[in-house]
């Protein structure tokens, strides 16, 4: 911790106690830090560092409430102590309040910390914050504290970088290699390897020619990464002859890599060439490469015809013959064209009776491949015939019944479409990827406790009755948003039958749930805040990039925008209906007069006791039937804090945060916001 501005080393009886208590705090010995801090305060009332640490020891304790009463003690006895702001920012940074750490952190060190670490806490908050001009400043002043360490340049030069001062981030690295040079262990060069990339990488982005003679003078351990990044700086340059050989050998190295032969394309000049000239470039590559799936499967991306059609029939043929139960999955993106769907058809079809001859093994999976040709045609009688005939002639193919299971689920009968599903379980039942697919299945048929039997199978059941404690624990979103929609749909079906009591158990089991999904991102957000540091000391400034950008859309993924979506139908509903939970209590009112109904209602409040334990999602749960989540006089606001803000920020670009930006404006009478959104809705659709 920092000492007072300008005040020497204090000898007195309860400074010795105060370092003492930080010893104990930074050993993670709270309680015996709390007694003694507590005896502190005691003998001097007056002690304001005391205060500020003695809030952040009952924050790690559990007491929150305390902890925030002895914060503004600390701060009214002494506002500017070093000691005390130092303290609140580490209180507040374990309290995930990022922004008020960093004024207390910066606060301290305008008030003359001595403790210059404190640069490091402060730089770390500031990237958690995206304030990226701050952070130069920062980065900058804690390594003119500490030159001696690697990491600490690097930090300055990703700093540099995210600011987008690309010729400061470069120099800053070359400043330390003209410094270490001849000086490194054979230990370092792992470091030093991607840090000459990630140089490399930053001249790129001011001059691509300066980049490319830079890496010829290299000699790194990523030889992949070098052979991509030259290949791309040729094809800038327009040096694209050049560029080709090097995509020849990158496709030597990783012939099933699609991408490079989209760019080896590029680098010749075929792209835009004759279908049948593009075609013997690849029937050149298939000899080069003859294990290889991507040459003979990307002609039939372009090739129309009768050409289409010998090629695709040898392709599917190729695969029937031998077998192989992904065919269809591979042929499917040529399922945009309706053309080649029927060349397709009629190339399987007429196959159909031949594969007999073969195997009757090669039957099963030319139905199989059928099967899944008419359920994406949408013609789900065809397909449930063919998978039928499958399951009859070989009912011992795990993937028959996934499939059946399938065409069922499109026929709309979903409990059925469960227990084939769970019938082909039940012939390997070391699998989790049909145990999952079952788990999943009788969520969308909203039979939530045969799913919570199943999943629970492969989970840590540990003083738990079931898996979904660990489920959340694992962040097993697909089964956490399946289980919030199954939820929602019977609350739906609860309302219909006038079950009210059962409608709000399930309501809130839906949001609680949708709220968990909330929980994981939040966590995947701030699990990066390690990382600012430990890529740094690990040296691997281009990962670190790349994970500062990924994080920047992490509430954008889709996963977070169908949590969001669903439960804003529940938000929208609780504004929209406020009588319902009046017409539950006139409800309850009337029951509560008799007294049968009394006996009913106490024996139901037993049950859901009961039912706790099956619904317990984390330790120490004080809601767990989400009853409080519900029972709000602000849905909409709570909405907003909780679920949409997180998509506002990061998703401003998608139609659904317009969408659904606009119903709340709309519904709070904020008409311009609600036109704004609108506005944009407009553009983007």
């Amino acid at each position: 911790m920092s000492r007072r501005k300008g005040q020497p080393i204090i000898t007195s009886k309860e400074d010795g106690s105060f370092r003492e208590a930080l010893k104990l705090y930074e050993s993670k010995q709270y309680k015996k830090s709390l007694k003694l801090t507590e005896g502190i305060l005691k003998k001097n009332s007056n002690y304001a560092d005391a205060y500020a640490l003695k809030a952040l020891l009952l924050h790690f304790l559990n007491e929150p409430t305390d902890s925030e009463s002895y914060v503004g003690k600390a701060i009214a006895k002494n506002p500017d102590s070093p000691i005390i702001n130092h303290v609140l920012g580490i209180l507040r940074r374990n309290q995930l309040n990022y922004v008020e750490a960093a004024k207390f952190f910066k606060k301290a060190l305008d008030n003359g910390a001595t403790n210059k670490q404190i640069w490091r806490d402060l730089s770390t908050m500031e990237v958690q914050n995206r304030d990226y001009k701050n952070l130069s400043i920062s980065r900058h002043a804690y390594l003119e504290e500490f030159l001696g360490f690697r990491a600490n340049w690097t930090g300055l030069a990703t700093a540099h970088h995210l600011n987008k001062d690309y010729a400061a981030a470069e120099k800053v690295l070359t400043k330390f290699e003209e410094l270490a040079k001849g000086k490194l262990t054979d230990a370092e060069m792992f470091e030093h390897s991607e840090l000459q990339l990630y140089k490399n990488h930053l001249i790129n982005e001011q001059d691509t020619e300066r980049a490319l003679k830079d890496l010829d003078e290299l000699d790194t351990l990523d030889k992949l990464d070098e052979m991509e990044s030259r290949a791309k700086y040729l094809m800038k340059l327009g040096r694209s002859k050049e560029a080709s050989k090097v995509y020849r050998q990158l496709l030597k190295r990783n012939p099933d890599n699609f991408k490079y032969y989209t760019l080896l394309e590029a680098s010749l000049g075929t792209l835009t060439k004759s279908p049948k000239y593009r075609d013997a470039l690849y029937q050149k590559l298939v000899k080069f490469y003859p294990r290889s799936d991507a040459p003979r499967f990307i002609p039939l991306t372009f090739l129309k015809g009768e050409l289409f059609a010998q090629r695709v029939g040898d392709y599917i043929l190729s695969l029937l013959k031998r077998g192989v139960p992904a065919t269809f999955t591979n042929v499917k993106p040529l399922y945009s064209d309706p053309e080649k769907v029927e060349i397709i058809e009629k190339i399987v079809l007429d196959f159909l009776p031949k594969s007999l001859e073969i195997s009757p093994l090669v039957w099963v999976w030319t139905s199989y491949f059928l099967s899944q040709h008419y359920l994406k045609k949408g013609d789900v009688t065809s397909a449930k015939t063919y998978i039928e005939a499958a399951v009859e002639h070989t009912p011992t193919l795990v993937e028959l019944y996934i499939l059946k299971a399938r065409v069922y689920k499109h026929l709309g009968d979903f409990n059925k479409a469960a227990d084939i599903m769970n019938e082909g379980r039940l012939l390997d039942l070391q699998d989790r990827f049909i145990n999952s697919k079952a788990v999943k299945y009788y969520l969308r048929s909203d039979n939530v406790d045969e799913a919570l039997t199943l999943v629970s199978l492969f989970t840590k059941n540990d003083n738990s009755v079931n898996g979904v404690k660990d489920l959340h624990l694992m962040q097993a979103n697909w089964f956490i948003i399946e289980s919030a929609e199954a939820f929602f749909r019977l609350y739906e079906t609860s309302v219909a039958k006038n079950e009210l009591e059962d409608a709000q158990k399930y309501l809130g089991l839906s949001v609680k749930r949708f709220n968990g999904i909330v929980k994981i991102f939040e966590e995947y957000y701030n699990d990066q805040l390690d990382f600012h540091t430990f890529c740094l000391r690990k040296g691997t400034a281009r990962a670190y990039i790349d994970m500062v950008y990924w994080e920047d859309k992490v509430f954008a993924n889709p996963v977070y925008c169908r949590a969001v979506e669903g439960v804003s139908k529940i938000y929208f509903q609780l504004f929209d209906k406020p009588t319902k939970e009046e017409e539950h209590e006139d409800h309850e009112d009337h029951k509560k007069k008799d007294k049968k109904a009394k006996k009913d209602k106490i024996a139901k409040q037993k049950a859901l006791e009961g039912e706790r334990a099956k619904h317990l999602a984390y330790v120490d749960d004080s809601d767990v039937f989400g009853e409080k989540l519900i029972e709000t006089s602000t849905p909409l606001e709570d909405f907003q804090k909780i679920f949409f803000n997180h998509l506002l920020e990061q998703g401003g670009d998608k139609i659904l945060t317009n969408d659904l930006q606009y119903n709340v404006q709309f519904r709070l009478n904020k008409v311009a916001l609600a036109m704004g959104a609108l506005t944009k809705l407009k553009t983007l659709t």
